[in-house]
């Protein structure tokens, strides 16, 4: 028997899980014959995928969580392996907890979501974020030229550095930025 899930569009726009399977038999003359099933498995599928995202994703930043650096960095690793190399940001809000010490760590908590939609926007699909816990994050981030490097720092720097975050819009909350270089096949 083999089996294949996969997502199909509708003519209406909406996107449903379809799983076929196909179990293959001979006939008694030898013939190779074989059944086709359709089954529709919407509703299981976006609840697994649900349960996925809840365990890989932090529920504050809707971010990947520190648990699933490794697995994508690896992936990311896998899948871009050309002749440029993969850099890794850390990224750290400054100041931050001058944000829970003068309000509360719920205030605290919705930086740190302004923080990662902000970065979720300057990044785009240009690389995976990643929160590490409390307002550190972390970029996985391929590239061709070491430019590519210095261009998406400067941009990250000037933007966090410029944004007023809503409910802390009286401290002055900037960003230091690292990176470290992933050689294509080894993660330390």
């Amino acid at each position: 028997d083999l089996s294949l899930d996969f997502e199909i569009l509708q003519p209406d726009g909406k996107k449903l899980w379809q799983r076929n399977s196909l179990h293959l038999f001979t006939d008694i003359k030898g013939h190779l014959k074989g059944y086709l099933y359709l089954f529709d498995i919407d509703r299981e599928k976006r609840q697994e995928l649900k349960l996925i995202g809840q365990a890989e994703l932090d529920l504050a930043t809707d971010v990947y969580n520190k648990g699933t650096v490794r697995q994508k960095v690896e992936l990311a690793l896998a899948l871009y392996r050309k002749s440029g190399t993969c850099a890794f940001f850390m990224i750290d809000l400054d100041k931050f907890k001058e944000v829970n010490t003068k309000y509360n760590h719920q205030v605290g908590t919705n930086v740190i979501s302004e923080f990662s939609r902000v970065l979720k926007i300057i990044l785009g699909n240009r690389g995976i974020l990643i929160h590490q816990s409390g307002d550190e994050f972390n970029v996985l981030y391929y590239y061709e030229t070491p430019w590519e490097i210095v261009a998406l720092a400067y941009e990250l720097k000037r933007k966090i550095d410029g944004h007023t975050f809503k409910q802390a819009s009286d401290v002055e909350l900037t960003m230091a930025i690292g990176v470290y270089l992933l050689e294509k096949n080894h993660i330390d």
